[in-house]
C-alpha cells in the first residue's frame, strides 16, 4: 500500500491509512465537518464545487493563518469577481489525519452567512476518491492510488465526467427531454437550474421550481427531482447544479482522477 505521504504536498501523521472518514452534520443543506487548522478547532463545509480551503475573516485571525501576500480572483455564483487573499496553513487535521502546508484563501463576502468557519474545496478534495454518504453522516476520502480499497464504497451507476480545466466535477444529464450539463456541488444547498437555461429551453417553470419526472445520469433514471430556477451566471459552462436535495437521497462517489462519478440510492 502506498502511503498518502507520497502525494505531493501531503504529510500524514501516524500509520498509513487508505481512507479518511470524516463525520459530518447537515446544517442548512451544507455538510459541515469538525477539523483543526494550526491546532485550532474549526468547522468546515465540505464543498466539492469550491476551490481551495477557504476561511472566513474571523477564522483567519483565530487560527493564525499566514497571508502569502498574493491574491486570486474569486467568482461567486452570480458571476461577481473579487480579489481574495491567499493563505498558507501549517496543518489541517480532519478525519484523524494531518495534512501539512495546505494552500488556502480568504472566503468571499458571499460566504459570511454560511455555516461554520470556512470550507474545504476541490483543490484538496480532488486528490481523493470521495464518497458522500449523507444518510450515514460521513464523507470518506480514499487515496487515489487505492481504488481496490475504495471499490466497496465507490459503486453504483457509472457517469463519465467532462474535461474541465478548473477541476470542476461536471457531467451530462437529461431532465425529461432536455440534455444539460450539471455540476456536482456539495456546497449548493439546493439543486439549481439556471434561469437562462430554463428560458432558452422554454421549461415549464412554476416559480421558483422546475420539477422533472425523469432525470437521467449515466443512462439511469434517478428522478424525480425538483430544481430551483435561479439567475446564476457562473460557471458559464454548466446549465445547473446537483446540490443537497440530490445528495441527501443518494450515495455519490466522485473520482476526479478516474474521471468518473458513481451514484446509487442510499
Amino acid at each position: 500500500m502506498k502511503c498518502a505521504a507520497a502525494l505531493i504536498g501531503l504529510l500524514v501523521s501516524g500509520s498509513c491509512a487508505a481512507v479518511v472518514v470524516i463525520p459530518i452534520e447537515i446544517e442548512n443543506g451544507n455538510p459541515v465537518a469538525p477539523a483543526r487548522i494550526n491546532g485550532v478547532d474549526v468547522r468546515l463545509i465540505i464543498d466539492s464545487g469550491g476551490e481551495r480551503v477557504s476561511l472566513k475573516f474571523a477564522a483567519i485571525n483565530r487560527v493564525s493563518a499566514t497571508r502569502t501576500g498574493s491574491h486570486a480572483d474569486g467568482t461567486n455564483a452570480l458571476g461577481q469577481t473579487s480579489p481574495q487573499a491567499l493563505l498558507s496553513l501549517d496543518s489541517l487535521e480532519i478525519g484523524g489525519r494531518t495534512f501539512r502546508d495546505v494552500a488556502g484563501q480568504e472566503s468571499g463576502t458571499y460566504a459570511e452567512a454560511s455555516p461554520g468557519d470556512g470550507a474545504i474545496g476541490r483543490q484538496f478534495l480532488n486528490r481523493f476518491i470521495a464518497v458522500y454518504d449523507y444518510g450515514a453522516r460521513r464523507i470518506s476520502l480514499f487515496d487515489s492510488s487505492e481504488r481496490d480499497v475504495a471499490r466497496r464504497d465507490c459503486r453504483g451507476t457509472r457517469v463519465r465526467t467532462l474535461a474541465d480545466e478548473e477541476g470542476l466535477v461536471i457531467t451530462g444529464a437529461r431532465a425529461d427531454q432536455n440534455d444539460m450539463r450539471v455540476l456536482w456541488d456539495t456546497g449548493a444547498v439546493h439543486s439549481v437550474v439556471k434561469k437562462s437555461f430554463a428560458e432558452s429551453r422554454g421549461l415549464p417553470v412554476e416559480a421558483p421550481f422546475y420539477a422533472v419526472r425523469k432525470f437521467e445520469v449515466g443512462g439511469r433514471d434517478v428522478g424525480p427531482l425538483r430544481f430551483v430556477v435561479f439567475d446564476v451566471a457562473a460557471p458559464s459552462r454548466v446549465d445547473g447544479f446537483l446540490g443537497y436535495d440530490f445528495f441527501v437521497d443518494h450515495v455519490v462517489c466522485i473520482d476526479p482522477r478516474g474521471q468518473v462519478v458513481r451514484v446509487r440510492d442510499k
